[in-house]
């Protein structure tokens, strides 16, 4: 046995330095190539022609947190903000005769689609056009489609199409759990609250089918009456056609038939057509605008972007957006700071996460001596919610999840896979409920009623918060909460925000409030150092270390999204 346990310390120790030695040569390389990027010659500003076509990438994030690390050693990329600014500068910019954009392989959120979308409905007012192409084409990216005067496919068959009504599976883990022995007690205040349902039961439970299906119900709706505005289609046709299956595993040609694209040629053949050196990347015209034309009016609105799930700390984890009231607390004092700036927005991309991060956030935002409205992008649902509910005016897309006013907490535990691996532990304990927390311990109805009721109170305090805020009696409130999830165009009619836009809408209203007549905006970027950014990178490396250790109950319990009170609803529609 004592031979055995050496040689299991050496395979440890040599899985631990090999990690180590990877991850130390990814960073070199990253350095490296960043200081490389720093120093090399910069890319003079492009020279824009007449009859030019602005090209917007899709494929590419845009970012909505407010830093890119990678962009400490090579700033210059653009965030969803600048290429909104940059249709509404091209619109008026005489040397742009339109606008280009590849919609394969788009990553845009439903949000981003929305506000693009009203984007360019106002370009095509003008006697410029917006040619969009895409090899393929299913709901999300046609959707964006449709907002172009013409829409061009290759002629080809293998250029797929598939547009459908919706597809979406869940699996539910709870028969594989019992197999292996690891289980999850999961806590929940609000019976639509369904985060962690899967790990508990063994199907969908009937309030979270019944949520969902009336969210995916609605986009669908959506979809159908947007493509038949648009491209004048009677919408009952064009609904019979996708249900029937005759627009999945389709071809270019079955799309022309239908009147729902313009025009069958291949992608090199339209840009000589146009001419190529007559097309303009975004982040070209960006930086030659902000060259030529950088307006810097003294009074300004600040734009915080709040993005990824709320944890009570920094835990190290890589590049993976969070929220932190820390990190939080640094912007939003840089705002309050700035004499400048006269109002704050917040751009919010949050499923939640901690009750209490969400609180200390919430309440800075509610106590703050200038005007906050918020601008809920692609999610701001439970912890996120939470947040939003602090702000003077909440602005959604249509299509933005919100709402999911609830808690719920997961105690994960693995009592009867340590008895199958014939392990024994022997505990000390004094005090009842010592063990409440122990990943080995039997969980019994008495811990499950404690933690109901410490959850129970998170859940009140949260509903007094939004009715509060929101002004909307408790009794009404009740109704809506419980963890149901809604669309932005739902959620508007029920009190829970205030008006249907985007960014720029809650901008404008914020300059109109404020009676602003000429000012900036100003984006409260984290400003990142190069230590930050080195731990960023380190995070990876310590779990892996610590996973080899056998430190994994240690970082769950320091983990926010186990044992705690959570708001979270990490769903994707």
């Amino acid at each position: 046995m004592f031979i055995f346990k050496i040689l299991k310390n050496i395979v440890i120790f040599l899985i631990k330095q090999i990690a180590k030695i990877c991850l130390f040569f990814v960073i070199l390389g990253v350095i490296i190539l960043g200081i490389f990027n720093y120093l090399s010659p910069k890319k003079e500003v492009a020279e824009i022609r007449n009859n030019s076509y602005l090209q917007l990438d899709l494929s590419r994030k845009y970012n909505e947190n407010g830093v890119n690390p990678l962009e400490y050693f090579n700033p210059g990329g653009i965030d969803f903000y600048q290429l909104l600014k940059s249709i509404d500068k091209a619109k008026i910019d005489p040397r742009i005769k339109g606008i280009f954009i590849n919609v394969d392989e788009s990553i845009l959120n439903r949000a981003q689609i929305e506000e693009i979308g009203e984007k360019l409905k106002e370009f095509r007012k003008t006697s410029k056009k917006v040619y969009i192409y895409g090899a393929n084409l299913d709901n999300k990216n046609y959707i964006l489609s449709v907002y172009g005067d013409k829409i061009i496919m290759p002629p080809s068959a293998s250029s797929t199409v598939n547009l459908t009504g919706y597809f979406m599976e869940t699996p539910y883990f709870k028969k594989l759990s019992d197999l292996v022995g690891v289980k999850f007690n999961v806590i929940h205040v609000g019976d639509y609250k369904s985060y962690g349902e899967n790990y508990v039961k063994d199907k969908m439970s009937k309030e979270y089918k019944e949520n969902i299906s009336r969210i995916l119900d609605k986009v669908y709706e959506n979809f159908i009456k947007t493509v038949s505005i648009e491209r004048k289609i009677d919408e009952k046709t064009l609904n019979e056609r996708i249900l029937n299956g005759k627009l999945m595993v389709a071809t270019p040609k079955d799309l022309l038939k239908y009147n729902m694209i313009d025009k069958l040629q291949y992608l090199e053949d339209f840009i000589k057509e146009k001419g190529k050196d007559n097309f303009v990347s975004v982040d070209d015209y960006v930086k030659e605008g902000l060259v030529r034309k950088g307006e810097n009016y003294k009074e300004k609105i600040g734009i915080i972007y709040l993005e990824g799930e709320i944890h009570y700390k920094d835990n190290g984890s890589g590049f993976k957006d969070k929220i932190t009231p820390e990190s939080f607390e640094e912007k939003f004092n840089r705002a309050l700071e700035d004499k400048d700036i006269k109002g704050i927005i917040l751009r919010i991309n949050s499923p939640g996460g901690s009750a209490l991060a969400s609180d200390i956030i919430y309440n800075q935002i509610k106590n703050s001596p200038k005007p906050v409205y918020i601008s809920i992008g692609k999610v701001a649902a439970s912890g996120g919610y939470y947040i939003s509910s602090g702000g003077s005016k909440i602005f959604a897309d249509k299509e933005s999840l919100t709402g999911s006013i609830g808690v719920v907490s997961l105690i994960p535990n693995v009592e009867e896979l340590v008895k199958k691996l014939d392990i024994n532990l022997e505990s000390l304990q004094k005090g009842k409920y010592a063990s409440i927390y122990s990943l080995t311990s039997k969980f019994t109805e008495e811990d499950r009623e404690k933690l109901y009721r410490s959850n129970e109170l998170v859940y009140k305090e949260f509903l007094n918060r939004v009715s509060t805020s929101r002004n909307i009696k408790m009794e009404d409130l009740e109704k809506i909460a419980q963890g149901k999830v809604w669309l932005g165009e739902e959620a508007v009619k029920i009190g829970l925000i205030d008006k249907i836009g985007g960014l720029e809408d809650t901008i404008k209203e914020m300059g109109k409030d404020l009676k602003l007549s000429k000012y900036s905006v100003k984006e409260m970027k984290t400003q990142e150092s190069i230590n930050n950014i080195l731990n960023s990178y380190m995070g990876p490396m310590m779990t892996v270390q610590d996973i080899l250790s056998l430190k994994i109950n240690k970082k769950i319990e320091k983990n926010d999204l186990y044992f705690k009170p959570l708001m979270y609803y990490p769903y994707e529609i």
